[in-house]
């Protein structure tokens, strides 16, 4: 198989980032039907399935907008259930930023939305490490989930502040903790809330 044809994917459906190279490692022709090509991601070497009517050619690339289809689909960003909008806002920009490697903008944006989550709590404190502690105090968060909002601070505030190389490991920390958070403060009492036949709060 000729591994020079290739194709540029607008997202990696593995979670990788935007605008990758697939290179083509494998055809099956079938007849009546489409033909599926198989491609490996330069980025993260994972496969990617297509399906396709149109012929590839013998070198170059074969324009993705020719597949019907692509397997697996694309993973969306998307806030947990029930997340205020402003926060989901934030949230989905800090998982976008990740998505395209971008480690700084995707801490921070995790450290921000945390932010705007905790004053729609209406928390106080001078300064976020303060309201934090406050949520907890209310018995809004447990004191596992105090932490975890402060990992989220303190790998915000690096990144914001240049203290140190932050990493994917980091920025994926920051945005796996908000999201339990969010989870926590308004997934489940979305759902109670629904279950008792209230609007969510």
């Amino acid at each position: 198989m000729d591994s020079s044809i290739m194709t540029f994917l607008p997202e990696c459906p593995h979670y990788g980032r935007f605008d990758t190279t697939c290179y083509l490692c494998g055809v099956e022709y079938r007849i009546g039907g489409p033909q599926l090509t198989f491609w490996k991601c330069s980025n993260c070497e994972r496969g990617v399935c297509g399906e396709s009517y149109y012929p590839l050619p013998e070198h170059g690339a074969f324009d993705y907008a020719r597949f019907s289809a692509i397997y697996p689909a694309a993973a969306q960003n998307i806030a947990p259930e029930h997340t205020p909008e402003a926060v989901a806002a934030d949230f989905i920009e800090a998982v976008s930023s990740l998505k395209n490697k971008n480690y700084k903008a995707a801490s921070i944006m995790a450290r921000t939305a945390l932010e705007t989550a905790v004053n729609l709590r209406n928390a106080q404190g001078a300064n976020l490490k303060q309201k934090i502690d406050d949520l907890a105090k209310q018995n809004f968060i447990t004191f596992t989930m105090r932490e975890w909002a402060h990992e989220i601070r303190v790998i915000g505030n690096d990144a914001a502040h240049d203290a140190g190389t932050v990493t994917e490991t980091d920025s994926r920390d920051a945005i796996n903790f908000a999201e339990m958070l969010f989870i926590y403060l308004f997934t489940l009492p979305g759902r109670i809330a629904e279950r008792r036949g209230k609007k969510p709060v």
